[in-house]
């Protein structure tokens, strides 16, 4: 009887150990393939986003156009498409100076890159919206405001025309001229003045995120 509970009580004490190393050894394996999953999620994550980026072309042609131009932003896919695209941009990670060296290499050809290279703070300016995640695809959503467009450039006519009057009835006709063009001046001055801060009310969403970056710069000066 003591040679079996010997026996018994060895095998309690072998089985203990064994028993540790095993749950030991399980929950090295359940930890390995725990991160063997979340490299699939991420891979798979990443995977997800090279082929949304890739695929703007197919899914440009997709809706009928070759190319991203005035005809196609007239589309409201694709001006969604190109929202993603700007929100998605790696120029958000690239320094300043080698965004702005990419700006300059594609308008050196143009009245605009030597406007920029002679105005170095509207070049830093120009640099910061296009670095910024919302600004570019804010400015791209004014594509979708067709409608409001319309409702302002018959608002900005009426203006233009309340002016007019404004200018006909008013100014007497024995003033001098030098009296007459200030006048002038500031009647259009107040109708521009009207008329731009109608714009950027009806507008202000797409357009708030440029105008912080355009007012900071100014506060440089």
């Amino acid at each position: 009887m003591k040679a079996v509970i010997f026996v018994l009580l060895s095998l309690i004490s072998l089985s203990g150990p064994a028993q540790e190393d095993d749950e030991l050894l399980q929950e090295l394996e359940d930890d390995r393939r725990k991160q063997v999953e979340a490299a699939v999620k991420l891979n798979q994550a990443s995977e997800g986003v090279a082929a949304g980026v890739q695929s703007i072309p197919q899914q440009l042609k997709k809706l009928g156009f070759e190319k991203i131009d005035s005809k196609a932003m007239l589309n409201p896919e694709v001006v969604g498409l190109v929202q993603r695209m700007f929100k998605d941009s790696e120029l958000q990670k690239k320094p300043e100076k080698e965004v702005r060296a990419l700006i300059l290499e594609n308008v050196k050809n143009v009245s605009l890159g030597r406007f920029l290279m002679n105005n170095p703070r509207v070049m830093d300016c120009v640099v910061d919206i296009v670095r910024d995640q919302h600004a570019m695809s804010s400015l791209v959503g004014l594509f979708l405001r067709k409608d409001d467009f319309k409702i302002y450039a018959g608002i900005w006519v009426c203006l233009f025309i309340l002016g007019w009057l404004f200018k006909k009835i008013i100014f007497g006709k024995d003033w001098s001229g030098g009296k007459r063009f200030l006048s002038s001046f500031l009647v259009n001055l107040c109708v521009t003045c009207i008329s731009l801060s109608l714009f950027y009310r009806m507008f202000e969403a797409e357009l708030s995120p440029t105008a912080k970056i355009i007012l900071k710069h100014l506060s440089k000066s």
